[in-house]
């Protein structure tokens, strides 16, 4: 776009002096430009538990390298700490051990083992004394019925002797059958009482073999008790062994959390950098979570720049951008948007009403020559709009959330209301307010009201 200066023949001494430049209607590139720093990313490194800083071998602005201890928190206690409980680890470790060693072994011999012993002896001698009797059952039993034989045929012989007796007594029989019934009576008492000694002397067996089933319920019975006594004494060593090596897990936990206290209270640099805040000196005393010091990483570096409210529209994130450094003069370097800042915000240290966006930029490349701080500028290109009528922005006046422009008539300023299309870079179109014709003030006007009288110069 075309712009013509104009001048004027008022040359009223001692009034404000504006430059202006006409309306007209061109090509207008869509871009916007944002002012920012190099900068790159700061880590805060703060104490890890309360204590003394025992070691502090960094300076303020000193370049570090990662890995670096950056400062040594008092560690004695932890350490101390840390010596007891090995030390427990060693006894534990001792007692589950020998517990185990039990484990593999059969129980010690017992008071129900040494009954269980008596018993078997003792089933031995009777069962051997039953040998030299010499009965067994079915011999006893043979016996037995020989007595119930001997004593039927005897209480048949003394029936026939009765007999015998009162038929002799009738005299219906002779004297010679009488005796011989007496001396069948006579041979069969014998022989009954005879069957009767041998049974008595078969009745010790019978004892001897009771005493052996009885010891022999008691021997099962040891068996039993002993059985129960093994168990018991196996489930206890198990018990043991176990609660040994929960102990063991146990103290081992503790030791590794001494020994995480112990590593992290000796701090380590994260990355490459400088320091470029120290808030502590070696002796001092810290407490937990407090900043000691601070580095500016090397790299990688970025852009973080604000963006007027009007170009706000046109930023997007991964939008490609070009960078220049105003140490670097004639140089540019590609980047790319990466954020956005949800919302505009007030610039700092400016007018409450005049609002920016925050972004960041990164450079497309690794430079070695950058730093943090160097003053940049990125400029987005994101279209054409055709044949816009625009103005400089420096002629542009935001009142109460309106947009205005001065005009000067009659030599004095005049306010017009207008409504802006594109802005971009350091122009802006007009929608609406303004003919093509018409001059507005870009250069002069500020502070000004309208109906102040000026002087228009070239």
């Amino acid at each position: 776009m075309a712009l013509s200066f104009m001048g004027c023949t008022n040359v009223g001494k001692g009034l404000p002096e504006v430059r202006m430049a006409r309306l007209e209607k061109a090509d207008m590139s869509i871009r916007y430009v944002a002012s920012g720093h190099v900068v790159s990313k700061t880590i805060r490194i703060g104490a890890p538990d309360t204590g003394t800083i025992v070691s502090l071998p960094v300076q303020l602005n000193e370049p570090v390298k990662k890995g670096k201890v950056l400062f040594q928190i008092d560690d004695a206690e932890a350490r101390q700490t840390l010596q007891t409980i090995e030390s427990d680890i060693a006894s534990a470790r001792a007692k589950a051990e020998e517990n185990r060693a039990l484990s593999g072994i059969r129980a010690s011999q017992s008071a129900t083992q040494v009954a269980q012993a008596q018993r078997d002896q003792e089933i031995a001698a009777l069962e051997e004394r039953q040998k030299v009797i010499g009965a067994t059952r079915e011999e006893r039993q043979k016996f037995q019925e020989s007595v119930r034989q001997a004593q039927e045929k005897l209480r048949q012989s003394e029936t026939e002797l009765r007999r015998q007796k009162q038929l002799f007594k009738e005299e219906i029989s002779s004297q010679s059958e009488l005796e011989k019934a007496e001396s069948q009576y006579r041979q069969d008492q014998s022989a009954y009482r005879e069957a009767q000694a041998d049974f008595k002397a078969q009745t010790q067996t019978r004892r001897e073999e009771i005493d052996i089933q009885r010891v022999k319920a008691l021997r099962a019975a040891d068996a039993s008790t002993l059985a129960q006594q093994k168990g018991q004494e196996e489930d206890l060593i198990l018990f043991r062994v176990r609660s040994a090596e929960a102990e063991v897990d146990r103290l081992q936990a503790s030791a590794a959390r001494q020994r995480y206290l112990i590593e992290r209270r000796r701090v380590i640099c994260p990355s490459d950098g400088t320091v470029s805040l120290l808030n502590f000196e070696q002796g001092e005393t810290v407490t937990g979570s407090a900043t000691v010091l601070a580095i500016v990483t090397h790299g990688p570096y970025y852009v973080e720049a604000e963006v007027d409210e009007q170009d706000a529209v046109h930023v997007a994130v991964n939008q490609p951008v070009t960078i220049t450094l105003t140490s670097m003069p004639g140089k540019s370097y590609p980047g790319k948007v990466v954020e956005v800042a949800p919302s505009l915000e007030a610039r700092p240290q400016g007018p409450s009403d005049h609002k920016v966006l925050r972004i960041k930029v990164n450079f497309a490349e690794k430079l070695p020559e950058l730093r943090s701080g160097l003053e940049a500028d990125v400029q987005g290109q994101v279209g054409l709009a055709k044949e816009a009528m625009s103005v400089p922005r420096s002629s542009l006046i935001r009142d109460s959330g309106k947009d205005y422009v001065y005009t000067v008539k009659d030599g004095k300023l005049s306010r017009i209301e207008v409504t802006l299309g594109t802005v971009s870079g350091d122009r802006a179109e007009i929608k609406s307010g303004l003919t093509p014709s018409t001059d507005v003030v870009v250069e002069g006007g500020d502070g000004l009201a309208a109906g102040t009288a000026v002087k228009v110069v070239k």
